[in-house]
């Protein structure tokens, strides 16, 4: 898990940077890493995931502000954790209207004390909340580089693997595309659910998420406008599957 923390007060910064590693504890939380994000133009290059948490300051010294950058981190991923910080109450309305829909509203404050325990507050609600999805089936845990990474399965379009590399999958989300360790077979198993197809020998297909199939070029069309080309055979094999269910 990344926290994600934008604060141009540099002792603020510091202070919350503390603040967030004292409090740590593996029994109650998951691996997390902080990081702190002092060029805010370079938000493109983030590794935004759904269990991802950003504590953001809406009052930057900048020619953007906190909303325009939680604007920007809603486009990129709606499921991840804003957590704003500002020293004007006031700013609640606005951030309802740009619907950023922020997980905790914290005010600036000198007493540590306070602090710390709105912050643990709402870090442990995070924790329950993703604790419930995983035990619900919501979640899938994968790694990367052995690093855990939490993903929904509502978000997950399909999981392939890589020519030239092994024991390394290519999972393609409504988001973005990612690496993954592990074999097809194996991750196969995580996947024994009605929505996803493992018929294929190189695939782990999310059919909820097709809106259509042409199977004379093997494209899969999927609802939020990605491609995948498949052979003629596996598309015609997986539009079989459809046709059975009574869909499509």
């Amino acid at each position: 898990m990344h926290i994600y923390i934008i604060e141009d007060d540099l002792k603020f910064r510091a202070d919350l940077v503390t603040l967030i590693e004292d409090m740590y504890n593996p029994f109650l939380f998951g691996d997390w890493e902080i990081k702190t994000i002092t060029n805010i133009f370079s938000m493109d290059t983030l590794d935004i995931q759904n269990d991802s948490i950003f504590f953001l300051d809406i009052d930057l010294k900048s020619s953007i502000n906190g909303l325009d950058i939680g604007t920007e981190i809603r486009k990129r991923n709606s499921k991840c954790y804003i957590l704003f910080l500002t020293s004007y109450p006031d700013f609640g309305r606005e951030m309802i209207n740009s619907n950023i829909y922020p997980t905790a509203y914290l005010i600036k404050t000198a007493d540590k004390a306070i602090l710390s325990s709105e912050i643990f507050t709402a870090l442990s609600n995070i924790q329950a909340e993703l604790k419930k999805q995983r035990e619900t089936g919501k979640q899938v845990i994968l790694t990367n580089q052995k690093k855990p990474i939490a993903f929904h399965l509502d978000d997950i379009l399909y999981i392939t693997t890589v020519a030239g590399m092994k024991n390394t999958l290519l999972i393609t989300t409504i988001y973005e595309e990612s690496f993954i360790d592990g074999k097809i077979s194996k991750i196969k198993q995580k996947f024994d659910l009605p929505a996803f197809y493992n018929e294929l020998k190189s695939y782990i297909i999310h059919v909820n998420m097709i809106k259509s199939i042409n199977q004379s070029i093997g494209f899969i069309y999927f609802q939020n406008g990605s491609i995948l080309e498949l052979n003629t055979p596996s598309a015609r094999k997986l539009l079989a599957h459809f046709k059975e269910k009574g869909g499509l």
